[in-house]
């Protein structure tokens, strides 16, 4: 299809009359199928759905095409149906209720039932009020067939209303009405506002249209519109698109001019939307000129810009860019000067004077040459400050600066630069080669190594790392004053990659070889020096140092190895002991970092000679005499002191297993010896265990082996320490202990408590254990209790309770306790018959100081249990007085009881009752007061007052009763001095005497008597048992022991050993001030002959269990007390300690033991590691001495965790937190911390021996697994033998199996401690060393002195060895030479020197020297052929200030042995300036010398000679100043020009131009020929350039005769030292092209705007490129400052092309005729192009206008006016009404401007006398027509379009042309539809 269809679809309407009788009102209407297609005799069913009507009395109507309407037939209400007569039978009507749908059914169609088929309701039998739109069928015999195209249309320019009308024409198809149209916006959503107008065409190629009208605003190519035409033989789309504007690119152009005048060029663009920017360097430039010209080519309106831009016209390396946006499209073209032109680009090269000569003038010159183009600025730069050259020098393209300086004025730091700064290049500067030492040398003074350390040779090194190369000077000093001690040597390095290391050897003069001189050595720069640190003092007195070491793979019972080391000159060991020399082996040497020699030696002494002392003795250099240094084995070794502690096993398992286990735990060095004594005899230790430091023993003996007296003991033996042994402690009971069995006593005999105790006076501190028995045979009734008794000064007691089983509560039943020590018992004797009948005593006694005649007391005692009293009388319980309980010593409790018989009772039965515990009988006693009493042999009884009353009151009061007859004195003896009663009482046959005495009087010694004396008996006496104290009771405070210590039970127990009979009070206090917190307790006790212990217990009151209280208890007798020591702080906080223990028998390669201890009231420990509670092992609980608990408890941790946090915890009393203590079993020991040292077998050994051995000697402790890893990977250790805290662990591998790469380790691992690991010292070269041969400096290269020196950079500490090889085959020629470094932070230098050997000084040798080290070498770049034939260099070179016209420096440089240079010219020497001799990096010596040649001998032959070493015969080369000048200098670019255009047609003669550019012009010869013969021209003075060039003109004059005549001009160029002639000619054109000449205009815009405006004048396609161009006005030229040419350049039609740009002053507008007037020799006469009018179009000129009509269109034509800016309005009446389409205002070729406005109309519309009018509204004036339906119009065109521009465009042509044929198309289309269509419907009556 067409790519563009643009076609006006304004179609007259009135053409088309379509009656579509379709009714829809309020809902109800009929809706029809769709078109049906058939062939005859097929069937068609089509339907009628109906809405909002009853489904009753429907017809069906046709209308045959061109025909009325036909009545088919209807239904009725029902299913009844009529159909016309003609009709009947081919019809038939049916309807679907369920659906509202009516059916006509069409069989056996034919091709005359094609109709439209109607559907209507029938209304009251009237007429039809509801029409359906009808079903179109069509019956055809034609096949049906897809449409073969589809063409899409769109109007070209919308109308007024803003719409516009786009469509789809569809061909080829059949049948006519099988095709329908679709329409789809952008996003495929169908549209159904459009139209489709019938088919037409031939039967069988059917054509279709329909179109829609769209808003422009929604015409847009980036959202098309689709129109899809279809039927079911397939489908076509279309897609109108709007008609693509015209767009022509500028091409773009970018020329500079010589006026610094840049001009972008942007040629042929179209439409006019352009904008230009420039920038510099990106960043944006303003001050352009700007100017746009149109043209019109054929037919076709373009436009051209040019736009200026003034730049600097010297150098600029800036970067312009003209950028044009165009249509949102960028154009660039970029401008760089210095691009542009061909320039030298500048170097800059630096040479300084030489450093000794700076030095010692003490200034520097340094010269700076520079190579570039003219412009080129040299500067100096000090510290990147400005600085003044002292001279400077052109000379040709070289620029020769000189600097010089003192050196004060030299910068010490920063850099001299000298730089050449040109526009057109990036600065060029070189720095001072100096100054380039970004870090600074290291400078190392040293003794010479290989065999230096002789007595003899006693020589220097200086040695400097990290040096650049350049000039380097060196000295030697001595002292700190820095005197010096050589001359200054100085060498100049050859430039190379490597960073050199110098080493300048120095023999110590005699007389500075004395103690206490020290030496420094300093290396000189360009005004810098780096000094070395002083060496030490190398002849001073030798240091020696003497140590015991490890002694590798030796056992340490045999022998101990000590190592002496002495530091000094030349030192030598002697070994003595006893006076005799002993035999030591010398280990290798080793020089320190400072200059003195460190020498081994190592001796192994026997065990039995490490208490002998052995000195290690050297001669000391100085004074003749010897320095020693002495020392034993053990004295020189850090051992830890032997201590031995022991540890029995817990009796209860001792008694238990009948055998006796003691552990001896000894800390002790390595060597120790442990054993056992019993009873001083030796005996063999069951079981020996070594755990790190400690040698754990154990010792079993069976109860019967144990002695029962003597001592068992550990001892501790080691060679160097006296023999140290510790007891067994269990055998130091000299007394036995008294055992006795009791009832517990205060308020302890309850009858639901049958408890007894064990109490054990006079115990030892100790473990003890206690059983009770019952009966003879000693059947044990409790299980054994242990307890440890903490060790103390006192002897203590221990009292243990038992609860009498009940089983064992019977009559008959007796107990014993024993108690077990350490293979001993003692047994109590037994108590009584405690659960026994109770025995009753029952007796009348005396009241004292009570009258008989009142009443009689009887006293009731009852021995048993727990016996109760009760008295009786006549049946009638009596009331009676409990006295003080007694617990007898058999363990039965006596009670009393008294009751008062009144006198009228006497003779009245009293019983005493007490219930039997056994049987639960009562036992009983009666009696009566005078049956109790008889007259009997006088008795004295005494008895004193409660000690609890004699102590409240103060007084002693004692009653004495005697019983006696009457006639008995009773009296009273104090110290057997007769003291007078207080009070007497005689009642019947009882005196009662009292006697009372304040506490004062009472006798502290001595006795207290009562005595009754009776004529008829002997007397009779009592003394007062009180006073029979010889020693005082030992009183201690106690907490209760056995289960005693439980929280809630705060028990304190009152202990008072050493108590005899009689009455006792206890009470117990709090703190300092003895404040009581008890009740008085008193007891008292029936007399025994046993000295008694009484146990007094407490429960301490809830408020004084707080922490800081402390309690004590006072015993009470009479007169006398005695107070414990006080207890210790019970409730305080606990106290815990943590540590780790060792376990005996346990391997600690298992696990460790941790044990906690905890003091405090009753403390309980829980084990905690990482928050979780781990189970340990409680231990016996200890009560201290001050009352406090000491638990116990241990855990076992295994290895793996022996360094994760183990928590001891513990509950506090106080307040509710817990107490705790951390520690790891790592932390918990004293563990030395692993060390590893490796030591190797010497280099020289493993490379003869090929195989590796390592030594690692570890020092760690037990648990410590030494491992060996290469590369990571676990090795098998060779040999490894413990030797006390050492491990010492070799490793031996062949040196195949050593890693190349990776490393050896040596690693030592231990639970406690990170592992400790050492690699192997010779691998921790991480950067392989520089390996350089090279000649012997300072002063080296003499030819007897042919010395290499092989010199190794970046070398660390550790041995290397050294070999020298000649030729390919690496065959040696030195030994090995080998040194050990000692361990610096440097990283060595080494300087191997060699003096090559006679026989391998020849030519074609070469050398390498080889480094070795461990299983590594490498290999130095062979040395150059040192011996061979001299290499000669003759170059010209630059001759600093001297000018290349008068002379030319030759240099010449030899590369040789040691190389001499001589110059010679035809057979003459010559005398040659000698430089400084460098030596190569590959060994050999280069030398310089220089010689100046004049300019009248550059063509002579110059020869540097020098003589051969190898053959005496001489080497030499030749040249010529001319042969070395480049060939590049002797050529010139040669330009001939023509005369110009006004030198042709002026004058006589014209003049030619040869112009040569080059190198030193001066040395160019120029001549001119005129068709071969010889003419003289005249030269000028040479030029010189930006770009480093030079050039100079000659000219010759030349008859005008002569160039018309076209002869030949040559100009021939010739070098001074070149044979070629460059030439060039030139002749008169004889073919010249005419030139094309344009003028392009400025737009409107650029005419009237505020800048100046430009007319172009293009001129192209003209030759040869000499042509004149100026511009006139009306015939008169004008000045040339008005307009600007640019330069000629190639055009791309062929020839050349350039413009010219007239200004047009924005001030004042010329018009008239501007002409471009052009000269060219092609033509006589000259080529003019002219523009007129040029400001028509900006000078304001009024419109006029003409009003057009046709049948349906008016148009208002406005021309000649301008500006173009114009409104036109229209009027019906009054009334403004909107133009249809108004076009473009055009130029015309005056200038000025016309457009039309078209306004469509009806005719009909158009009453008689209604005027329309057309307004012109401008800014020179308005104008308007007007025009009435009356007004005739004689006009016969009709203007469809818009008015015709200056130029019109060929496209418009071709758009304009299918515009006029679519409409015709459609006319045509709209008039036989017209006459071919019937759209009348007939209503049927």
């Amino acid at each position: 299809m067409p790519a563009w269809n643009c076609i006006d679809l304004k179609m007259n309407l009135s053409y088309f009359t379509l009656l579509v009788l379709v009714s829809c009102a309020h809902g109800q209407s009929l809706t029809s199928s769709g078109p049906e297609v058939k062939k005859p005799g097929e069937s068609v069913t089509i339907s009628c759905l109906v809405s909002g009507l009853d489904l009753s009395w429907l017809h069906w109507i046709r209308q045959k095409p061109g025909r009325g309407l036909e009545w088919i037939g209807r239904i009725d209400a029902g299913t009844g149906t009529i159909f016309a007569q003609s009709l009947q039978g081919q019809f038939s009507i049916t309807k679907d209720t369920s659906k509202n749908m009516v059916y006509l059914e069409i069989k056996s169609l034919k091709t005359e039932d094609t109709a439209v088929y109607y559907c209507a309701r029938d209304h009251c039998v009237n007429y039809f009020d509801y029409w359906g739109k009808g079903t179109k069928v069509t019956v055809s015999s034609a096949q049906e067939s897809a449409p073969k195209s589809i063409f899409p249309m769109s109007q070209c320019t919308p109308d007024s209303d803003g719409s516009l009308t786009i469509g789809c024409m569809a061909r080829g198809f059949s049948p006519a009405d099988s095709l329908t149209f679709k329409w789809m916006d952008y996003t495929k959503k169908e549209l159904s506002d459009f139209v489709q107008y019938p088919a037409f065409g031939p039967d069988g190629d059917y054509t279709k249209i329909s179109h829609m009208r769209v808003k422009k605003s929604d015409w847009d190519p980036k959202k098309p519109y689709t129109c899809e035409a279809s039927n079911s033989k397939g489908s076509l789309e279309g897609h109108p698109f709007p008609k693509p504007k015209r767009v022509n690119k500028p091409t773009i152009a970018l020329l500079s001019r010589e006026d610094g005048v840049l001009e972008c060029h942007l040629k042929d663009y179209f439409p006019d939307k352009l904008t230009v920017q420039w920038f510099k360097d990106d960043k944006t430039v303003t001050g352009q000129i700007d100017q746009t010209f149109q043209s019109t080519d054929k037919g076709s309106k373009n436009y051209t810009h040019i736009s200026q831009l003034h730049i600097s016209a010297t150098y600029d390396n800036s970067k312009y860019t003209c950028k044009a946006t165009f249509n949102s499209e960028e154009f660039k073209k970029e401008y760089n000067m210095c691009n542009a032109r061909s320039l030298l680009k500048p170097s800059v090269q630096i040479k300084r004077a030489h450093l000794r000569d700076m030095i010692q003038e003490s200034k520097i010159t340094v010269s700076c040459v520079v190579k570039a183009p003219e412009n080129t600025e040299v500067l100096w730069l000090k510290n990147n400050m400005r600085t003044q050259a002292t001279k400077e020098v052109k000379d040709s393209n070289d620029i020769i600066s000189n600097l010089t300086l003192s050196g004060s004025d030299w910068p010490t730091s920063g850099t001299v630069a000298c730089a050449a700064k040109h526009p057109c290049f990036p600065e060029v500067r070189t720095e001072i080669p100096a100054d380039d030492i970004k870090t600074a040398p290291v400078v190392v003074i040293r003794r010479r190594l290989m065999k230096s350390a002789q007595e003899s040779n006693a020589v220097l090194e200086c040695v400097v790392n990290g040096l650049p190369s350049g000039e380097v000077c060196i000295t030697f000093q001595v002292d700190k004053n820095d005197r010096p001690i050589s001359d200054m040597s100085c060498v100049d390095w050859a430039p190379s990659e490597n960073i050199w290391s110098l080493t300048t050897p120095l023999t110590i003069p005699r007389e500075h070889q004395t103690d206490g001189k020290t030496f420094t050595c300093t290396v000189h720069r360009f005004l810098k020096k780096w000094t070395s640190k002083p060496t030490g003092n190398i002849f001073g007195d030798p240091i020696i140092e003497l140590d015991a070491v490890s002694s590798v793979g030796q056992s340490s019972s045999g022998s101990q190895k000590l190592l002496c080391s002495v530091i000094g000159f030349n030192p030598k060991i002697k070994w003595l002991s006893q006076s005799v020399e002993k035999f030591g082996r010398a280990l290798e040497d080793t020089v320190m970092e400072d200059g003195r020699v460190k020498a081994y030696s190592e001796i192994l002494v026997p065990q039995q000679e490490w208490n002998q002392e052995y000195t290690c003795q050297t001669p000391s250099r100085q004074n003749g005499r010897t320095a020693e240094k002495r020392t034993r084995v053990c004295t020189a070794q850090s051992l830890l002191k032997p201590s031995v502690q022991i540890k029995r096993a817990h009796l209860r398992d001792m008694i238990q297993e009948n055998k006796i286990t003691v552990s001896c735990v000894v800390k002790a060095p390595e060597n120790t010896q442990v054993f056992w004594l019993k009873n001083n005899m030796g005996t063999q230790a069951t079981k020996e265990v070594k755990d790190s430091n400690d040698i754990i023993s154990n010792l079993t003996l069976s109860g019967s082996d144990w002695p029962t007296s003597g001592t068992v003991a550990c001892a501790a033996k080691h060679p160097c320490f006296p023999e140290v042994r510790t007891e067994i402690p269990a055998d130091d009971i000299k007394t036995a202990p008294v055992v006795v069995i009791r009832r517990r006593l205060m308020k302890s005999a309850q009858e639901s408590n049958a408890v007894l105790e064990c109490v054990v006076n006079g115990l030892p501190s100790g473990e003890v254990c206690i059983t009770f028995q019952v009966d003879k045979n000693d059947r044990p009734i409790s299980d054994m209790s242990c307890v440890d008794w903490a060790p103390s000064e006192n002897i203590w007691s221990l009292t243990t309770p038992l609860t009498i089983p009940r089983e064992h509560q019977t009559d008959g039943k007796t107990f014993t306790c024993t108690v077990h020590r350490l293979l001993k018992k003692w047994t109590s004797k037994p108590t009584g018959n405690i659960f026994g009948d109770p025995i009753i005593e029952l007796d009348a006694v005396s009241s004292v100081g009570q009258s008989s005649s009142g009443s009689q007391k009887l006293l009731c005692s009852v021995i048993g249990f727990n016996p109760k009293i009760k008295w009786l009388s006549q049946s009638v319980e009596k009331f009676g007085r409990a006295l003080e309980d007694t617990v007898m010593e058999d363990g039965r409790v006596k009670a009393y009881s008294e009751i008062l018989v009144p006198q009228q009772e006497w003779n009245q039965e009293y019983t005493c009752q007490t219930p039997s515990r056994q049987n639960g009988r009562t036992a009983e006693k009666r009696t009566r007061v005078c049956t109790a009493q008889s007259l009997l042999k006088p008795s004295v009884q005494i008895k004193r007052a409660h000690l609890r009353d004699m102590i409240q009151e103060s007084k002693i009061t004692v009653s004495c009763v005697v019983k006696a007859p009457e006639n008995t004195e009773v009296l009273w003896l104090k110290n057997n001095m007769r003291t007078q009663a207080t009070k007497e009482v005689k009642d019947s046959n009882d005196i009662i005497s009292n006697l009372t005495l304040p506490g004062s009087d009472w006798p502290t010694s001595g006795t207290v008597v009562c005595a009754a004396k009776h004529p008829c008996f002997p007397e009779v006496r009592t003394e007062i048992p009180a006073d029979d104290i010889k020693t005082a009771p030992v009183v201690v405070i106690r907490r209760r022991l056995m289960k005693s210590a439980q929280e809630s039970n705060a028990v304190l127990e009152c202990v008072v050993n050493g108590l005899p009979s009689g009455e006792v009070c206890i009470t117990f206090q709090v703190d300092k001030n003895d404040r009581p917190i008890s009740d008085m307790s008193c007891v008292d006790w029936a007399p025994s002959e046993n000295i008694w212990s009484l146990t007094t217990p407490l429960t301490i009151p809830r408020e004084h269990q707080t922490d800081g209280k402390t309690f004590t208890c006072t015993v009470h007798r009479l007169l006398k007390k005695w107070t414990s020591k006080p207890t210790g702080n019970i409730f305080g906080d606990p106290i815990i300690e943590l540590d780790a223990v060792s376990s005996v028998g346990q391997s600690s390669s298992g696990s460790q033991k941790l044990l906690c201890s905890v003091i405090g009231f009753n403390p309980k420990i829980k084990w905690l590691s990482q928050s979780v509670e781990k189970f340990g092992r409680a231990l016996e609980d200890t009560v201290m001495e001050d009352g406090r608990v000491k638990a116990y408890s241990e855990i076992l941790v295994p290895q793996q965790e022996w360094n994760q946090e183990y928590t001891c915890q513990t509950p506090s009393r106080q307040n509710g937190r817990t107490a705790e203590k951390r520690t790891r079993v790592c932390t918990a020991q004293s563990l030395l911390k692993p060390s590893v040292q490796i030591k190797r077998a010497h280099l020289r050994d493993m490379i003869q021996e090929s195989k590796i051995t390592v030594s690692c000697v570890v020092k760690a402790p037990e648990n410590t697994e030494v491992l060996w890893l290469k590369n990571n990977m676990r090795t098998q250790a060779t040999k490894e033998v413990k030797d006390s805290n050492d491990i010492i662990s070799n490793l031996t591998l062949p040196g195949s199996d050593w890693p190349t790469s990776g490393t050896v380790v040596c690693a030592a691992k231990h639970p406690c401690f990170p592992e400790v690991r050492t690699e192997i010292p010779a691998d921790d070269i991480k950067t392989a060393p520089v390996v350089v041969i090279r000649r012997r400096l300072m002063k080296s290269a003499q030819e007897s002195n042919a010395v290499l020196e092989c010199v190794v950079n970046g070398l660390p500490s550790g041995e290397v060895c050294i070999t020298f090889q000649v030729d390919k085959n690496d065959r040696p020629i030195s030994d090995m030479s080998c040194v050990d470094w000692a361990p610096s932070e440097n990283i060595w230098s080494l300087t191997t020197p060699l003096t090559i050997p006679r026989e391998h000084q020849t030519d074609g040798k070469t050398f390498t020297c080889t480094v070795h080290r461990l299983l590594k070498k490498w290999t130095s770049k062979p040395t150059g052929n040192i011996f061979g034939d001299p290499i000669i260099e003759l170059d010209a070179v630059s001759s600093v200030g001297q000018s290349s016209s008068g002379s030319q420096k030759l240099l010449c440089s030899v590369i040789g042995f040691n190389p001499k240079i001589k110059w010679l010219s035809q057979s003459v020497e010559k005398f040659g300036r000698a430089l400084e001799d460098t030596v190569m990096e590959d060994g050999r010596v280069k030398a310089y010398s220089e010689i100046l040649v004049p300019q009248q001998e550059w063509n002579q032959e110059y020869t540097c000679q020098t003589p051969s070493r190898q053959n005496g015969r001489t080497a030499e080369k030749r040249t010529r100043v001319c042969t070395v000048i480049a060939p590049s200098s002797q050529k010139a670019g040669v330009y001939l020009l023509g005369p110009s255009l006004s030198n042709v047609r002026s004058g006589s003669s014209v003049i030619l131009t040869c112009l040569v550019v080059g190198q030193s012009v001066k040395l160019f010869s120029i001549k001119w020929k005129m068709n071969g013969e010889l003419r003289d021209g005249y030269g000028q003075n040479p030029k010189y350039h930006n770009n480093g060039t030079e050039s100079t003109e000659n000219i010759l004059r030349v008859p005008i005769t002569n160039w018309n005549a076209h002869d030949v001009f040559t100009c021939e160029v010739k070098h001074l030292c070149s044979n070629n002639i460059q030439e060039q000619k030139i002749s008169k054109t004889q073919v010249p092209k005419k030139p094309t000449v344009r003028i392009l205009s400025p737009s409107d815009s650029d005419l009237s705007g505020l800048q100046n405006a430009n007319l172009l004048c293009l001129i192209t396609g003209f030759f040869p490129s000499e042509i004149y161009v100026q511009w006139q006005l009306n015939g008169t030229e004008l000045d040339a400052s008005q307009y600007s040419n640019s330069p000629v350049v190639n055009d791309t039609s062929g020839g050349f092309a350039m413009h010219s740009a007239l200004m047009l002053p924005a001030s004042e507008w010329k018009d008239g005729v501007f002409s471009c007037v052009v000269s060219h020799e092609s033509s006589q006469n000259p080529f003019t192009a002219t523009i007129e009018n040029l400001y028509a179009s900006v000078i304001e000129t009024a419109p006029s206008a003409q009003l057009l009509r046709s049948d349906s269109e008016l148009v208002c034509m406005v021309f000649g006016f301008s500006p173009p800016a114009i409104n036109i309005t229209w009027l019906l009446g009054t009334t403004e009404v909107s133009a249809h389409r108004v076009s473009k205002p055009a130029k015309g070729p005056d200038g000025k401007f016309s457009i039309q406005s078209h306004l469509v109309f009806k005719s009909s519309d158009w009453a008689p006398g209604e005027v329309y009018t057309c307004e012109v509204t401008h800014v020179a004036g308005n104008v308007s027509r007007s025009v009435s339906q009356a007004t005739a119009f004689f006009e016969e065109a009709l203007f469809v379009n818009e008015n015709k521009p200056e130029a019109i465009a060929q496209d418009t042509v071709e758009e304009t042309w299918k515009m006029a044929c679519a409409f015709l198309t459609l006319f045509l289309l709209s008039l036989l539809y017209g006459c071919t269509v019937t759209l009348v419907k007939v209503k049927p009556i």
